[in-house]
């Protein structure tokens, strides 16, 4: 038997983007499964043009990466392409997050980017001022 899904329609403030979060750690696999509007969280280091132009393919809203987008490495043109393609590409700070946590002992419920952690957040201004934060998935 299948139940039916109840979906909202959900007004953002100016600026915000919002959509439904998908996540994988290979990006050709969750490419597969995202939709138009739809909030990619990647785990990919260096991210290179052909994964970008897929992201951008689909219409994504947003992506979020757990890894440094750029690594110094070599030259890459996955970010390029991304906000080329007016796609906000923001790179989670692994020092900010998951090295405290494991410091703290809480590396096994917070600090990174995976199912079934606590979902817990802190938006920044540009200026590095907290704007609010998300605390066990809701926003305070």
């Amino acid at each position: 038997m299948r139940l039916p899904v109840l979906r909202r329609a959900r007004s953002a403030e100016p600026g915000v983007t919002t959509g439904t979060v998908r996540l994988d750690r290979r990006t050709k696999r969750l490419v597969g499964r995202l939709r138009p509007g739809d909030i990619a969280v990647i785990d990919h280091v260096d991210l290179d043009r052909v994964a970008a132009d897929s992201l951008v393919a689909v219409g994504v809203a947003a992506v979020l990466n757990a890894k440094p987008s750029i690594s110094g490495r070599y030259p890459n043109l996955g970010p390029e392409v991304l906000i080329q393609a007016g796609i906000p590409l923001v790179d989670a700070c692994r020092m900010a997050a998951t090295t405290p946590a494991a410091a703290l002992g809480l590396g096994i419920e917070v600090g990174a980017l995976r199912t079934g952690l606590r979902a817990d957040l802190v938006e920044l201004s540009e200026d590095l001022q907290v704007v609010r934060v998300m605390r066990a998935g809701t926003w305070r």
